[in-house]
């Protein structure tokens, strides 16, 4: 019986000392949909992140959000951009179109002309 009362003692005390640590002070839970971190009027494209800091040839990614719609059938977005500061170098869809019956199409171009 003591062995069990021991045993369960170190669990209970195992699991209370490695549950105590904060969540570290970083934005971790970033929302980008968040009113706190963009301002919009509905229905609205918003892009995420606001501001990215890139070195020369590096990649980043920057997501397209779409809110306030409801049963969106299609999209065209048009992208502007300087082109002899930015290069694309993939496309690809979200999961907006992820419960419909048919699958959808996703068509990109980029025009470096």
């Amino acid at each position: 019986m003591s062995r069990i009362f021991i045993i369960s003692t170190v669990i209970v005390g195992f699991l209370f000392i490695s549950c105590s640590k904060d969540i570290p002070n970083e934005e971790v839970f970033n929302n980008p949909l968040d009113d706190e971190v963009v301002e919009y009027s509905l229905p609205a494209l918003t892009l995420f992140p606001i501001q990215i800091d890139a070195t020369v040839n590096s990649n980043f990614k920057v997501e397209i959000f779409v809110m306030g719609v409801e049963n969106l059938a299609g999209s065209y977005v048009r992208l502007n951009y300087d082109k002899t500061m930015l290069q694309v170098s993939s496309a690809e869809m979200g999961s907006i179109f992820e419960d419909v019956v048919q699958d959808p199409a996703f068509i990109y171009e980029d025009d470096n002309a």
